[in-house]
């Protein structure tokens, strides 16, 4: 019997009987793909997909994404912070916060 598609994988073609196609950058590949780019499956903001990425990876603290579709997450300007860390499960950073009165932060900074 046929098989869906591997996760981190896409099969474009019919009769198709091995999968060797990656999921493209920016993108995340669940089982059954028929396209590199699942419009679907862009990576979401406060995250990074590599090519065959099976499901998103967190940005980690001191690093932030703020859009969708991307296969990195950027490092935290000088003067922000920015931190994975909340009371919410799983929360991840979209934007960097900015570095209060009486501390500095430095490039990368993950708190103030």
């Amino acid at each position: 019997s046929c098989l869906a598609c591997k996760a981190g994988f896409y099969c474009p073609r019919e009769g198709q009987s091995t999968v060797d196609d990656f999921c493209s950058a920016g993108y995340y590949c669940p089982p059954g793909q028929k396209t590199a780019t699942p419009e679907l499956y862009a990576c979401p903001p406060g995250h990074k997909c590599l090519p065959g990425a099976k499901s998103p990876t967190v940005c980690l603290a001191g690093t932030y994404q703020d859009h969708r579709g991307q296969s990195d997450c950027k490092v935290c300007p000088a003067g922000s912070y920015c931190f994975t860390a909340s009371l919410c499960p799983g929360a991840n950073e979209t934007f960097p916060r900015a570095c209060p009165r009486g501390y500095f932060c430095p490039e990368g900074s993950t708190a103030p």
